[in-house]
């Protein structure tokens, strides 16, 4: 079981603003081609749509400082067929967020668009299973 913290149901709705706040800056990132930009948007608004997912479906938040914590979390408390392979998508983009973050390198633009890929795919599913399409 991950560690986490109970929270309010209805905080859903500020991590969901966050992700939306996230999900418009890969946008804008993509189009000017920051790479590194939109390889951390595309981190952060996974993490924040999970955030949202999880507080709606289960009045929870993770509560360690590994984000990879919150991917156990998803698949304890949303039930759908969907979740393992959307657990899979956030896994891959978690994965890559040190690397974006403090290696000593520019992300390149074939791994920023992966990520965003995935981060896309993510979020639009979020979206769907929180009715906010």
């Amino acid at each position: 079981m991950s560690s986490s913290r109970h929270i309010q149901r209805s905080d859903y709705t500020l991590f969901w603003h966050k992700a939306a706040e996230f999900r418009q800056a890969m946008e804008d990132a993509y189009a000017k081609q920051n790479w590194n930009a939109l390889g951390l948007a595309s981190v952060h608004c996974a993490i924040s749509a999970n955030d949202a997912l999880i507080a709606f479906y289960g009045g929870r938040r993770a509560s360690g400082t590994d984000h990879r914590e919150a991917i156990g979390l998803l698949s304890e408390v949303v039930r759908s067929p969907e979740t393992g392979k959307k657990a899979l998508h956030l896994k891959r983009i978690i994965a890559k967020k040190s690397l974006i973050e403090y290696e000593s390198k520019l992300f390149p633009a074939v791994d920023a668009k992966e990520v965003y890929q995935h981060a896309l795919r993510f979020y639009q599913w979020a979206a769907k299973m929180l009715n906010m399409t």
